[in-house]
């Protein structure tokens, strides 16, 4: 749509994100290994956000 092609989009948004790649799955299941295991036993009510800070790309 924006008559770039994917590489070219892919390189900008992993040039702007605070890791300088893009979220990998892998990313998100570490997260949620940890909440499931004891090291998260304190952690309770809280929303994390697994996006390398490109949510304030949008």
């Amino acid at each position: 749509m924006t008559g770039k092609s994917v590489a070219d989009v892919t390189q900008v948004y992993e040039g702007q994100a605070s890791l300088g790649r893009m979220v990998k799955a892998e990313d998100i299941a570490n997260t949620i290994l940890f909440a499931c295991s004891d090291l998260a036993a304190n952690v309770n009510g809280q929303s994390l956000a697994v996006d390398g800070l490109t949510q304030a790309l949008s």
